[in-house]
């Protein structure tokens, strides 16, 4: 799991970090993707922080994540983020292999 820490900048980017290392690479076929390693990671990130989480599988290996939090104003509107637990690879597929190498210079090597 992400450490939480008191400096947000931290604990983002180790999150996403993270992230990026489980790899999952939706390549347009059905069985490409892999999510499920990103949204065990977020399902345990997001759940320690008091979110409700709930799990969707349509194909084996392919999951997603519903998180839900209570706001603090009744009153006020639902707000919806959603994102991508996937990357598409282009092209080439040493393009991978290159981004994995520009994002380790920019965010740092991956722990042993």
């Amino acid at each position: 799991m992400a450490a939480r820490t008191e400096d947000p900048t931290a604990e983002v980017t180790d999150l996403l970090q993270q992230m990026i290392r489980n790899a999952c690479v939706n390549d347009g076929k059905v069985e490409s993707g892999g999510e499920t390693r990103s949204v065990d990671l977020l399902d345990d990130y997001l759940g320690a922080a008091g979110f409700d989480v709930e799990r969707f599988e349509p194909q084996p290996g392919r999951s997603s994540l519903v998180a839900r939090i209570e706001g603090s104003d009744p009153d006020a509107p639902s707000l919806l983020l959603m994102g991508h637990t996937t990357y598409a690879m282009l092209g080439d597929p040493r393009s991978l292999e290159q981004a994995r190498q520009g994002l380790e210079r920019l965010l740092g090597p991956r722990p042993s």
